[in-house]
């Protein structure tokens, strides 16, 4: 399942304006998917400006459709999303490839509409889409609507503000994927050739000590794929190599993260070089946002086997504290396939897998376009 927690706060009226946005949503438009919208209600009095009181999105989550009419176990995965205390109703769209009528979605529609409602959860609304066309259905798959042209993006309000925020959604999962593939081939190499230097770096199974020095160029590059400025030069492979070798040593690992998430991980660990050198170069009141995330993937992609495991899993701890729920989930299934062992990667698994979200931090600037009310 591909989680996607959206933070911040956009209206959107009407079904068919919820299923333009979704893809803006994922990051990425799903192909033969059941996209779950969870709606959670506001407190009395909680509508402010334009955003009126009412049900807002918690969760989107998105999932394959299943193969060989598995539709009782399919809706039983989905548990994790409904079972969320602040799930009190959802919305159902299938999107499936293939002729327009001949979309045979009506059992997987009356399978996850009865798990839903064993567990409380009205259905608000459910919907096909096939193409740039969509119908309504009934929840329990008895019948559907006439097929309709979805609206372009640009005539849906909340989109435009996506947009505006330089967010467009990847053709499809692939697309968020191939974040994690190396640009440059060259520069891989390099930084493969610089992590056989065991007396500089040491091994994934025993890294070598770091310094002071060592601690504030890794925090420095951090900072800077964090919240730098989009003309800052990129990391050459002296300080990537560094950054992945770092990287396995988990005192030190947990500095940078904790000053990164804005999460206390213990200080029992915690060198006063470290966190020096952590406050002097990431910034304090940093909010994690997408193209953060997207950054750190980018940095991530040149961390060559063995060394990928803990670099992998800070870009999943990131994405998921951004909200992108979908590059949480690949950069953690990669990390698992670098190290099956990584016990961190271990936990975000089970934390994206159950949908949990993370925990609030206050922010200081936005973080750009998330959450909606529909």
């Amino acid at each position: 399942m591909d989680p996607c927690a959206t933070p911040s706060s956009l209206t959107i009226h009407g079904l068919e304006q919820a299923i333009v946005a979704l893809p803006y949503q994922l990051g990425y438009h799903p192909r033969r998917s059941l996209v779950l919208t969870c709606l959670a209600s506001r407190p009395p009095g909680g509508g402010t400006g334009s955003v009126p009181a009412g049900e807002r999105v918690s969760l989107t989550a998105r999932v394959d459709l299943p193969e060989g009419g598995e539709h009782a176990a399919f809706a039983a995965a989905l548990d994790p999303a409904l079972r969320r205390p602040e799930t009190a109703a959802v919305i159902i769209v299938v999107f499936a490839d293939g002729p327009v009528g001949r979309l045979e979605t009506s059992a997987l529609l009356a399978a996850v509409t009865a798990r839903a409602r064993r567990w409380g959860v009205s259905v608000r609304a459910a919907a096909h889409v096939s193409g740039q066309c969509w119908r309504q259905a009934t929840p329990d798959g008895s019948g559907a609507g006439p097929w309709h042209p979805l609206p372009h993006p640009r005539d849906v309000p909340a989109v435009a503000e996506y947009v505006v925020a330089g967010r467009a959604p990847a053709p499809d999962r692939r697309g968020v994927e191939r974040l994690l593939r190396p640009r440059d081939t060259a520069l891989a190499a390099r930084v493969s050739d610089a992590l056989r230097d065991r007396r500089a770096y040491g091994s994934p199974g025993e890294v070598a000590e770091v310094t002071a020095s060592h601690a504030g160029r890794v925090a420095a590059v951090f900072g800077q794929l964090l919240s730098g400025p989009e003309t800052r030069p990129s990391p050459g492979p002296a300080d990537l190599a560094r950054c992945a070798s770092s990287l396995h040593h988990v005192p030190w690992r947990d500095t940078l993260l904790s000053r990164m998430t804005g999460v206390d991980r213990g200080s029992g660990t915690v060198r006063a070089p470290w966190r020096r050198a952590v406050q002097r170069h990431v910034a304090g009141d940093l909010v994690l946002d997408r193209v953060s995330a997207e950054r750190i993937a980018a940095a991530a992609a040149y961390a060559p086997s063995p060394w990928a495991a803990p670099w992998l899993t800070v870009t999943g701890l990131v994405a998921w504290h951004a909200g992108d729920g979908a590059l949480a989930n690949i950069a953690v299934e990669a990390a698992l396939r670098a190290d099956p062992q990584y016990s961190l990667a271990g936990l975000l698994d089970s934390i994206v897998r159950n949908a949990v979200p993370p925990p609030p931090r206050p922010s200081l600037r936005p973080s750009g376009p998330g959450a909606c009310c529909v």
